[in-house]
């Protein structure tokens, strides 16, 4: 879609992931494309669109024809660790018994930027949030392979609620957003929910991306399945922490309601899982 000015390893390309189109997407006669017609052509398919490289964009203003945006992507993150700590990465390619893991790990951050345009979109309507893994083991020091497929494809994962494992299911629960990014790195999310409630009948009104009318009598709730330091935000701004596997928070008004869960790993807190919104609008 465009690239920023920098060179080398600074320079950003953004991109579209194009999910469930019944027929392939096709480059004009000079391998290039009008982006309008893209939008246009992937939504008529019945098709999902997610930007991703988000920071790779000349502008802002493709967000508004997409369906999603990555809030995380592992390539990325590695690119600026190459930039920002060029002496880890001689260490590792000298050093025989550093693990890739332990190159990784330090990339395991959150993408403040990304998740901020996520926060801003969100405010006036459903906007999905993926996490890219990026796996293409092309990166390699002296020789050593850091981003190899078994440990890439284990280090970040997708989860997508739907009813079976067919492409149909799969697209339709990304395109609702009833998806959330886990580090399969940090540990096994399974088990996770981030539902609405009613607190005097107990019944479930909302799962993670959908969107819901305010009621009074509505509680969150999130639940962990390893303890953690469990943060709910409203509308991008924290307004709830917990520590340990469990989160309730009873809902005074309406907003756009996110969970992200982080893990105490060696020095440092750092990012889990990182769920798609709750709307509860007016």
């Amino acid at each position: 879609m465009g690239c920023t000015h920098a060179a080398g390893l600074a320079r950003r390309c953004g991109s579209v992931l194009a999910f469930g189109c019944r027929s392939p997407l096709v480059a004009d006669a000079s391998n290039g494309w009008d982006w309008d017609t893209l939008f246009t052509t992937i939504r008529a398919q019945g098709g999902l669109s997610i930007i991703a490289h988000p920071r790779g964009l000349p502008g802002v203003g493709f967000f508004k024809q997409a369906d999603g945006i990555e809030i995380y992507d592992m390539a990325d993150a590695m690119r600026e660790k190459i930039i920002d700590a060029p002496r880890e990465l001689l260490e590792f390619a000298l050093t025989s018994t550093k693990y890739p893991e332990e190159f990784i790990l330090p990339v395991v951050e959150r993408m403040n930027w990304h998740l901020v345009q996520w926060d801003s979109l969100t405010r006036s309507r459903r906007f999905v949030g993926v996490a890219g893994n990026d796996a293409h083991q092309n990166l390699a020091v002296l020789g050593r392979q850091i981003d190899r497929y078994d440990l890439i494809f284990r280090a970040l994962n997708m989860h997508v609620l739907a009813p079976s494992l067919t492409e149909e299911h799969i697209v339709a629960g990304l395109r609702e957003g009833r998806c959330f990014a886990s580090f399969g790195l940090l540990g096994d999310a399974s088990g996770f929910q981030f539902r609405a409630r009613e607190i005097s009948t107990g019944t479930q009104r909302a799962v993670l991306g959908e969107e819901i009318k305010m009621q009074d009598g509505l509680v969150l709730e999130t639940q962990s399945p390893i303890p953690g330091a469990l943060t709910l935000l409203r509308d991008g701004v924290p307004i709830r922490r917990e520590h340990g596997r469990l989160l309730r928070h009873g809902i005074d008004r309406p907003g756009v309601y996110r969970v992200e869960i982080a893990l105490r790993v060696v020095d440092r807190w750092r990012p889990w899982i990182l769920a798609n919104p709750i709307y509860i609008r007016r």
